[in-house]
C-alpha cells in the first residue's frame, strides 16, 4: 500500500479526498491509510477493521452493492461505489478502486483507493437540474406560443387552449411540448396558410389598428 511521509499524515483533515487501502480477500481485512480511515467516518490515522465492520459504516442502501463487489474473484481490476457519513451527518459518496496484487509469499491481495466524489456528484447533479430547467424553458416557450395559435384559431381563453393541446398530446400519445414545438414549426413554414386566411388578418390588424378608443 502506499505509504505517506510523517507530514502528509499530519495533514489528514476534512479537505482530504483520496486515501489508500489494502485488502485480504482471504482474511476480509482491510487497511486503511489516515485519508482512508476518516472518509468512512473512522479516526484518521491506519485502521484495520473486518469486511463486517465497514458495511457497519456503508449507508444502508449500498451494502448490497458492497457485498455484490466482493463476492466476485478479484483477479484483475477492483471497482465499486458506495456512501459513508460524515462528522456533521451527511452522506459521503465514496469510489473504491483497486487492483489485485500477488506478494512473493502469501496470498493475492488488493492495493488501490478510496477517493471522495461527493463534490463531483453534486456538481453533476447541478448541471443536469440547470439543464432540466432550460430545455423546461425552451419547451415552454413553444407550448405558450401553440396555446396563443389556438386561442386565436378557435377562440378559446389560455386554460381552454392549454387543454385542448393535452388532449391531442394525452391521446396521440406525444408529449405536449413536443406537439407544441411541431405545431409552431408548421406555423413558421407557412404550410396551412392561405389567401384567405391573410386576408382575414388583414382586416383584423386594420379594424384594431383603427379602434382608437383602445390603449
Amino acid at each position: 500500500m502506499p505509504r505517506r511521509t510523517e507530514a502528509e499524515s499530519r495533514a489528514v483533515d476534512a479537505s482530504s479526498q483520496v486515501g489508500c487501502f489494502r485488502f485480504s480477500p482471504t482474511t476480509g481485512r482491510w487497511d486503511w491509510d489516515e485519508t482512508a480511515s476518516y472518509l468512512h467516518g473512522l479516526e484518521a490515522r491506519p485502521h484495520s477493521l473486518g469486511t463486517e465492520h465497514l458495511l457497519g459504516v456503508v449507508h444502508p442502501a449500498d451494502r448490497e452493492n458492497l457485498v455484490a463487489a466482493l463476492s466476485r474473484p478479484i483477479d484483475g481490476h477492483f471497482r465499486v461505489r458506495y456512501r459513508t457519513r460524515t462528522s456533521a451527518g451527511l452522506d459521503r459518496s465514496l469510489l473504491v478502486v483497486g487492483h489485485a496484487v500477488t506478494p512473493p509469499q502469501g496470498p493475492s491481495q488488493v492495493e488501490g483507493y478510496a477517493i471522495d466524489i461527493t463534490a463531483d456528484l453534486c456538481a453533476v447533479s447541478e448541471r443536469a437540474g440547470r439543464e432540466a430547467v432550460e430545455a423546461a424553458m425552451e419547451g415552454r416557450g413553444a407550448i405558450e406560443q401553440a396555446k396563443g395559435s389556438l386561442m386565436l384559431a378557435y377562440g378559446l381563453d389560455q386554460e381552454q387552449a392549454f387543454s385542448l393541446l393535452r388532449w391531442w398530446s394525452r391521446n396521440h400519445n406525444v408529449r405536449v411540448r413536443v406537439l407544441a414545438e411541431r405545431l409552431m414549426a408548421t406555423v413558421r413554414d407557412g404550410s396551412y396558410s392561405c389567401e384567405d386566411l391573410r386576408a382575414a388578418f388583414d382586416r383584423v390588424l386594420h379594424d384594431l389598428a383603427l379602434d382608437h378608443g383602445s390603449p
